[in-house]
């Protein structure tokens, strides 16, 4: 006897589970508006162009074409659930539609695993002047706003302070997001713009703001001193006990150890910030 079983999303819970489970004793529909499973370790290597995006895509059809009995997938958003009814109403959000956009789908058993947004927990400017790291879109987002900074210090009479600004690439997190985006960064300026543009290598300048007291928090203390001891090679910059209180179009303010062992508030201009704090990371880092 078969069941109906639902799958919202297509990330690492939800592909890690269909992988294993047996359609053949399960009628299986999957439901997420995001046709492939993202390999999202590789994707800092798709803002600076190391790998290419479509290297790190796995389609989600060409996952349930190798399962013993045939399983659905709808691309779509799941916009409601009805728990007594038994149904996930579903709506179709892309930028094709037909005539029916919206339909249910009944379900025996429902998993749920649609993962987390990017979280700001309400610090004024993130959403509206930082990138975020989590998605194709944003890899290729970044890496425009990177070039875009180039171009624009290469444009003729830029004053000093605004080519030191444009050229500061910023990174908020130092988790492991955070610690590969910062190094993809220096490598990329090292290995492409230097030979492109060299006149202009010199000014850039990395730096990683982290809340605690040191990058990768979760990783043995060997990983640790050999992270913070390359980027000291590298010359990026590591602000720790640094915690973001607010973000302008042009600028980081936030709050740091002071000489005298106190706090103080600091401003750090930039061309480029990335926000790759995760929603875990927030409430350890910030308490909120």
């Amino acid at each position: 006897m078969s069941h109906e079983a639902d799958h919202l999303g297509t990330g690492w819970g939800s592909v890690s589970l269909l992988k294993s489970l047996d359609t053949e004793n399960y009628n299986v529909v999957v439901i997420s508006p995001r046709n492939y499973f993202l390999f999202t370790p590789l994707l800092p290597s798709c803002t600076t162009g190391t790998i290419e995006h479509r290297s790190i895509m796995e389609p989600i059809r060409a996952i349930l074409r190798h399962k013993k009995a045939a399983a659905k997938f709808y691309e779509a958003e799941a916009s409601s659930i009805d728990p007594e009814k038994k149904v996930v109403k579903i709506r179709d959000n892309s930028e094709v539609k037909g005539v029916t956009i919206e339909t249910e789908v009944p379900y025996v058993m429902l998993v749920i695993g649609v993962g987390a947004e990017n979280a700001t927990f309400g610090i004024p400017g993130v959403r509206e002047h930082s990138c975020f790291l989590k998605e194709i879109g944003d890899a290729q987002s970044i890496r425009k706003k990177i070039m875009d900074c180039v171009e624009t210090v290469a444009f003729k009479d830029q004053s000093p302070e605004e080519v030191d600004r444009l050229l500061h690439m910023v990174v908020v997190g130092g988790g492991p997001t955070g610690v590969e985006f910062a190094g993809e960064l220096q490598d990329f300026f090292e290995q492409d713009i230097r030979r492109l543009i060299p006149e202009i290598a010199p000014r850039f300048k990395v730096t990683l703001i982290e809340a605690l007291p040191n990058v990768l928090p979760s990783f043995s203390k060997q990983l640790i001193d050999y992270t913070e001891d390359t980027f000291k090679e590298e010359k990026i910059d590591i602000l720790t006990k640094t915690m973001v209180k607010k973000v302008t179009d042009q600028a980081v303010e936030a709050e740091g150890p002071s000489p005298d062992g106190k706090r103080q508030k600091i401003s750090i201009p930039y061309g480029l910030l990335v926000w790759a704090t995760t929603e875990r990371d927030i409430f350890l880092r910030y308490g909120r």
